[in-house]
C-alpha cells in the first residue's frame, strides 16, 4: 500500500467555481471546517469513487486525507452495472452471491487499506453507471466534495477520463480529480 502523501492541490485538478490560480486558497477555505462560499456551513461528507484499481486506491488515499483534514465523513463508493445473482449449492449448504456483494467487498477492501488514515469511513455499493451513481449519491447526501481518479483516459476524455469528466459536468458539488496517471 502506498503512503498517503501531503496535500498539494496544485498538482491535482480541482473543479469548482473559482480559477486554478486560487485553488490552494479554495481548498483551505472549503476544508478548514469554517464555511463555504456564501456563508453556508459545509456538509461534512466527501465521496470517493472506487473500482478496485490502483488508480482508485490513490484517489481513496487522497480522499481520506481530505476527509480527515476537514473532519468529514468519507463515503467509499463503488457502482456496479449488472445486477446478477448466483446461487451455489453444495450438499446442504447454499450460498447466494450477487454483484452487489462483490462490489461491496471491493469497496470494503479499499476502505480497509485507508483505515489507518483515521477517517470516519462508510462503504456504499450502488447499482448504476459509476458517474451517475456518484452524482446521485452526492445529491442524496448533500456532499461537499466528490473525489475521483483520472483513469481510463481515451479519446475526448483524455484530459480528465470519462468518469471524471462526466462527474465534473453533472456534480452538485465540487469535484477533486486526483492525478494518478
Amino acid at each position: 500500500m502506498s503512503q498517503v502523501r501531503p496535500l498539494s492541490p496544485l498538482k491535482d485538478i480541482a473543479l469548482g467555481p473559482d480559477s486554478r490560480e486560487n485553488i490552494s486558497e479554495i481548498l483551505i477555505t472549503v476544508f478548514n471546517g469554517e464555511h463555504a462560499i456564501g456563508g453556508w456551513k459545509m456538509d461534512k461528507v466527501v465521496i470517493v469513487g472506487v473500482d478496485g484499481s490502483e488508480t482508485a486506491q490513490k484517489a481513496a488515499e487522497r480522499a481520506a486525507e481530505l476527509a480527515v483534514q476537514s473532519d468529514s465523513k468519507l463515503v467509499v463508493m463503488i457502482a456496479f452495472d449488472k445486477a446478477n445473482i448466483e446461487r451455489i449449492e453444495i450438499g446442504d449448504d447454499v450460498w447466494v452471491i450477487s454483484s452487489h456483494d462483490e462490489a461491496e467487498a471491493t469497496a470494503d477492501a479499499v476502505a480497509r487499506n485507508i483505515a489507518s488514515s483515521g477517517a470516519d469511513i462508510e462503504v456504499v455499493a450502488m447499482h448504476g453507471k459509476p458517474a451517475d451513481a456518484l452524482v446521485d449519491e452526492a445529491k442524496r447526501r448533500n456532499a461537499s466534495l466528490i473525489v475521483v481518479g483520472n483513469r481510463r483516459v481515451q479519446g475526448i476524455g483524455r484530459i480528465l477520463g470519462s468518469v471524471a469528466a462526466s462527474v465534473a459536468q453533472h456534480a452538485p458539488c465540487d469535484v477533486y480529480i486526483v492525478k494518478t496517471v
